[in-house]
């Protein structure tokens, strides 16, 4: 008798640590249907989700775009994360989206890419806590590189955060952010004491986060969210993985000197086509 209640309930706890498991691995991000086709500068999107205007942590800007259309994978991933800053960070501003896609995909103004639904840009959280107008479509309103430096205004324990429960979703692929923002990322890195145990499983490790963050120009005032191609869209183009490691004695040597980023975009911003 104690031996079978002594099964039983070891098998119990085995089935919630699995789930458990499973769920920090996949928080269930992945649509049914075909969506992205293509690759992220050169393709289309079918079945179109799209995302509320505002919701629980969250605010969609510059709402007379119309650039709300998305996978249902983005849609499912801002919402997550979202809500995981709202419970991690409470009374602080909103996550800021600004442009996904346009309806149907395809391309649109001022983004060489945000063709199927798997790009976003998200503002970075900011110190002041200040939310811009939904509104106003003259782009985001804060700039937080200043004089090669980041600005005090950059919340760098929230920015690294959302990018840690981001990429600890195995679902994203690059996160853009200026060549500036990647090594104060790292610096930072360098000062934050090991991950406490148990290691929080919604949080990505420092390195493999870091190996995501890609340097590009531009991105000053938002972050550029790419995700993996959708399970369920054949047809989608996947791009290559990042190079190994964290990328931060790269950016060093990008920041001393003239970058070619028309080369570049040929295998990272844009992927191949």
């Amino acid at each position: 008798m104690k031996k079978t209640v002594l099964v039983a309930f070891v098998s119990a706890v085995l089935q919630v640590v699995a789930l458990a498991s499973a769920q920090a691995v996949e928080p269930g991000f992945q649509g049914t249907v075909e969506q992205a086709v293509g690759s992220y500068a050169k393709g289309t999107l079918i079945h179109d989700s799209t995302i509320a205007l505002q919701g629980e942590g969250f605010v969609k800007l510059f709402v007379p775009r119309s650039r709300w259309y998305a996978t249902s994978d983005m849609v499912g991933m801002l919402t997550y994360i979202s809500s995981e800053m709202t419970t991690r960070f409470p009374r602080h501003e909103r996550l800021q989206i600004g442009d996904i896609s346009a309806q149907g995909g395809g391309p649109i103004s001022g983004h060489a890419s945000h063709m199927i639904g798997l790009d976003a840009d998200i503002a970075y959280f900011n110190v002041s806590q200040r939310e811009q107008d939904p509104q106003d479509v003259s782009g985001f309103k804060t700039s937080y590189v200043l004089n090669g430096k980041i600005t005090q205004d950059f919340d760098m324990v929230r920015n690294f955060a959302a990018m840690r429960v981001l990429v600890g979703t195995g679902r994203v692929n690059r996160i853009f952010v200026n060549a500036v923002v990647k090594k104060a990322i790292c610096d930072f890195s360098k000062t934050m004491a090991p991950d406490p145990a148990p290691v929080d499983p919604k949080l990505a490790s420092i390195p493999v986060t870091l190996r995501r963050l890609r340097p590009w120009e531009g991105h000053d005032d938002h972050m550029h969210v790419r995700l993996t191609c959708p399970k369920a869209s054949p047809r989608c183009l996947a791009q290559e993985e990042p190079p190994a490691g964290d990328g931060c004695q790269e950016v060093v040597e990008d920041m001393g000197q003239d970058v070619d980023w028309a080369q570049r975009s040929v295998i990272e911003h844009h992927s191949k086509e």
